[in-house]
């Protein structure tokens, strides 16, 4: 019985899994984010200069989200429901629950995520949740950002933690 479990658990992280060499990864793109639970495979970009025009090009761009710093850890932010050529959702972060996995594909590595927190945050450069600074739990977190809606000082946020490297 133990060997079926194992099989069965082996078979199901194989197909909802799939390796670095399956997934296609953009000329230029830094890899590409997979959140099943909104059904969106989004090409991420690093910016080219650490500044509010060029990192918001990159937002602004179609079938890209911008990676950049979270203190030791990585954040992705793109525009509240931004669709991604290929993929069935859309950039709604305010959808992703605890608990819900997030697949990140580099060239050469595949990485896997769990939620661990999900909010609507106060924003002025920083995220705040309840006044306090909202800031990752390990080097190898990943906050993903979107606005709240068209409001510019609010942001829908979900924070992930890495489960394994494959």
């Amino acid at each position: 019985m133990k060997k079926l479990s194992f099989i069965l658990a082996l078979i199901l992280i194989l197909t909802i899994c799939p390796t670095a060499s399956a997934i296609e990864i953009p000329d230029g793109a830094y890899g590409v984010l997979w959140i099943p639970c909104l059904q969106i495979r989004m090409p991420i970009y690093a910016s080219a200069v650490d500044d509010h025009e060029h990192r918001q090009a990159v937002i602004d761009a179609e079938d890209s989200a911008l990676i950049a710093h979270w203190g030791t850890a990585y954040q992705i932010l793109d525009h509240f429901g931004s669709e991604c050529v290929g993929s069935k959702g859309e950039w709604n972060i305010q959808k992703v629950f605890s608990g819900a996995y997030a697949f990140y594909y580099t060239r050469g590595h595949s990485y896997m995520y769990e939620c661990y927190l999900t909010a609507l945050t106060a924003y002025d450069g920083n995220e705040y949740i309840n006044g306090r600074l909202l800031s990752p739990h390990s080097s190898y977190d990943l906050l993903t950002v979107c606005c709240a809606g068209n409001d510019s000082h609010h942001h829908y946020v979900a924070a992930f933690r890495r489960l394994k490297e494959y």
